[in-house]
């Protein structure tokens, strides 16, 4: 930078280089204030969605298990029955062949919510898995009340709710009860999924109970012909003051079963706000890294006017940490707009060695700084790909920023690209610390770094590798990490189809 001496107020003079440094830190406040409220906002919908499917907003398989559970232990202590429906979809697989994904995603959409229409306040439905669902009843008197839910689930399957709703298939169910069928949660989903298949295979849009054997008993055939049999212990009405009893006993189990519930949200709650804390602190932290030279190299400004060295050095020092606080907000606000699917990409067929030239350039002077060699090994063919060149450049750079980052002073980093059958295959290698085992299967979650590399750098967010992986997927295409364990290296490997030009 070349200073004027002889004019003290215009471009380049002590006075301009303050008033631009302090707009640097204005804007950089600003942005950071905006990151902090994205990432809370998008921190709370994690807490939010939390233990539910994401698709269907239902509890996911890991709560259902979790509320099952306490419903065995209740039913155990009361002497009373728990019942499992297994419920399947026929010809699902059609929907998504003729009217697609997107269609099939609201057909189980509605499903959920036609199967909520017929539960209680106290039993659940679950997206077990694909177009599996699973409802646990978990205060039943006798074991037909299952079946009347069967059928009025059913019944709601064949309704169309409103002229929008798109129309569900007929589905297939299998119950079990507690304790006659089994004791635990897996035997009691595992006997009513078998007899679902039992029932699918007789017909579709039925439902059947488990028997232990293939057959169909004659109560069940009776309640699968629209719920007019009662079975034996329905015979007998109760005297009243048993009636009372029975009543009473009921209500008190509510109570208890809902004390559970609401101790067992208020734990989930409670764990959700703690994770969510320590992720802001975690952003604060690395947000003030930054932030304490600005300030420092700001106060300083006004006394190194005379000198020009001294000037220049601050000036770079607010310079490079401005740009560092602009990439950490930049990560931050990309985390939010994956977790939320608001990427924009702009495609257009490119070549990837431009792509790869960008990458490069934005990483030399760290690379340069740190001693290390860069390896770039392209395939001699015209590399055409369908994608967003910034975006593409900025997948590229975090993996390199990455490697840099992890691989010690006077490292090897190799750069590659090559051609497979339809896709172009890019790796990026280093000889750094490499990543833990049971850290590999979640380094690319959002806020995940291994132990060990926090303690060697103690920078970052965790946020890179995600965003990463969101673009990747955004493009159509793969990304994969691999690392032989501590101190031998990691390598990142990304596909993406072939374009024609």
């Amino acid at each position: 930078m070349i200073i004027n001496s002889c004019d003290r107020s215009g471009p380049g003079s002590p006075a301009a280089d303050l008033q631009e440094a302090n707009e640097h830190l204005v804007l950089a406040a600003l942005r950071a204030e905006s990151a902090a409220e994205a990432a809370l906002n998008q921190l709370g919908d994690l807490a939010r969605l939390q233990g539910h499917d994401p698709l269907t907003h239902t509890p996911n398989r890991a709560t259902l298990l979790d509320r099952l559970q306490i419903a065995l232990a209740m039913a155990q202590r009361h002497r009373t029955h728990v019942a499992v429906l297994f419920v399947d979809l026929d010809d699902f697989k059609d929907i998504n062949d003729v009217l697609g994904h997107a269609t099939g995603d609201e057909v189980l959409r509605s499903v959920a919510r036609r199967i909520a229409t017929t539960l209680r306040v106290s039993d659940t439905v679950s997206r077990y898995g694909g177009d599996e669902f699973v409802v646990l009843l978990s205060q039943i008197r006798r074991a037909s009340d299952a079946g009347r839910v069967a059928g009025a689930i059913l019944r709601a399957l064949m309704n169309k709710e409103s002229p929008g709703e798109p129309a569900c298939p007929s589905a297939s169910i299998g119950i079990a009860i507690f304790p006659r069928d089994g004791e635990d949660a897996s035997a009691l989903i595992s006997c009513a999924d078998a007899a679902m298949y039992q029932s699918k295979r007789r017909n579709h849009g039925g439902f059947q109970y488990y028997t232990g054997r293939g057959g169909v008993d004659d109560r069940q055939r009776r309640l699968g012909d629209g719920d007019r049999a009662s079975v034996a212990e329905d015979r007998h009405d109760l005297p009243r003051h048993g009636r009372q009893l029975v009543h009473l006993r009921e209500a008190n189990e509510r109570l208890v079963l809902a004390a559970l519930n609401a101790e067992e949200c208020s734990t989930s709650a409670n764990e959700a706000r703690s994770a969510q804390i320590e992720s802001l602190a975690m952003v604060a932290h690395e947000l003030r890294n930054p932030l304490a030279p600005i300030q420092m190299a700001a106060g300083l400004l006004e006394h190194a006017a005379n000198d020009r060295a001294t000037l220049a050095e601050l000036q770079s020092t607010i310079t490079r940490q401005a740009k560092h606080m602009a990439r950490l907000i930049d990560d931050l606000v990309d985390a939010s707009r994956a977790s939320t699917g608001k990427f924009t990409l702009r495609t257009s067929v490119i070549d990837l060695a431009a792509v790869v030239k960008v990458a490069v350039e934005s990483c030399e002077t760290t690379m340069a700084r740190r001693h290390h060699t860069l390896t770039i090994e392209l395939a001699d063919t015209p590399m055409l790909v369908k994608a967003d060149a910034t975006r593409l450049a900025q997948v590229l750079s975090n993996l390199l920023d990455n490697a840099c980052k992890y691989t010690p002073e006077g490292g090897q980093i190799r750069l590659s690209v090559t051609a497979r059958l339809q896709w172009w295959e890019i790796v990026v290698v280093d000889n750094g610390i490499g990543i833990a085992a049971d850290v590999l299967p979640t380094i690319f979650r959002l806020f995940v770094q291994d132990p060990r590399a926090v303690a060697i750098h103690h920078t970052g967010l965790g946020v890179g590798l995600a965003v990463v992986r969101e673009l990747v997927t955004a493009h159509g295409g793969t990304v994969e990490a691999r690392s032989g364990g501590p101190d031998l290296g990691s390598s990142f490997t990304v596909t993406l189809a072939k374009a024609e030009a």
